[in-house]
């Protein structure tokens, strides 16, 4: 009877002892799992903070038709953001396809992509770019003359003082300080500008000149006034020779 009773207290004492154990390791996992739910009260803050703070890239869609008639390209100008900008000039190849202004017998218009990025303007304190990324057009061209500073004609405000920004009358060049822009093939066809930033176009499809800025620099630098008005397509310049590749862009200039 009394190797029973010892037997009994040895196994409740175990018992006790287990029971300690396991108290003290449910202790330990509770401390842990508190900790874990703390970190992942903190991970869930921080996604909530970057999802009250992040801002979706803008994505403006402008459309534009430019009339006129398809021998001619007329300018279009505008002007980058000062923190920079992104900007898609597009045109799905069977846009057009009930007129028919450029293929007569077919469907298959003009398809046009062009990826532009820049920033400010060639006047601007800001660092002053614009650069194409992609570019490729088919079944016909519409696209001409890109540059960040807008090709135009020049002539003097004031005759009696010089030329300012280079240009010879009658002449077309990069002349202008105050826009960027590019040309685009008329005859009342669709495009679409599809920019990061509020964009201000503007484009002339008349057949008459208009005024982009003139003003007088000063007495020595001189005068100026920029023009822009229709291109005829024969002298359309495509702007696959002024691609800038990848590696020239990232080398530091001189």
């Amino acid at each position: 009877m009394t190797d029973i009773n010892q037997q009994l207290g040895n196994l409740i004492a175990s018992a006790d002892a287990l029971t300690e154990v396991v108290a003290g390791q449910v202790g330990k996992i509770n401390d842990t799992l508190a900790k874990q739910e703390q970190r992942i009260s903190a991970k869930e803050a921080q996604v909530d903070n970057f999802i009250s703070s992040a801002q979706p890239e803008k994505r403006i869609v402008t459309d534009i038709t430019i009339g006129g008639s398809s021998d001619y390209l007329y300018p279009v100008w505008f002007t980058f953001p000062q923190n920079g900008g992104k900007l898609k000039v597009w045109r799905s190849y069977n846009w057009n396809s009930d007129t028919k202004p450029l293929n007569p017998l077919s469907a298959h218009q003009c398809g046009l992509f062009a990826e532009i990025e820049g920033c400010s303007t060639p006047w601007s304190g800001n660092p002053p770019f614009m650069h194409f990324k992609r570019f490729d057009e088919n079944y016909n061209q519409v696209f001409s003359h890109p540059s960040f500073k807008m090709n135009c004609f020049n002539e003097k405000l004031d005759p009696d003082l010089p030329l300012y920004g280079g240009g010879t009358d009658g002449l077309i060049g990069p002349y202008c300080y105050r826009a960027s822009g590019f040309y685009l093939r008329g005859g009342g066809i669709k495009y679409q500008l599809i920019s990061n930033w509020n964009i201000d176009v503007k484009y002339s499809d008349k057949h008459e000149t208009t005024l982009i800025d003139e003003g007088v620099v000063s007495e020595a630098s001189g005068s100026y006034k920029w023009t822009v008005k229709p291109i005829p397509f024969t002298e359309l310049k495509s702007p696959i020779g002024t691609l800038t590749p990848f590696d020239s862009m990232l080398q530091r200039k001189a």
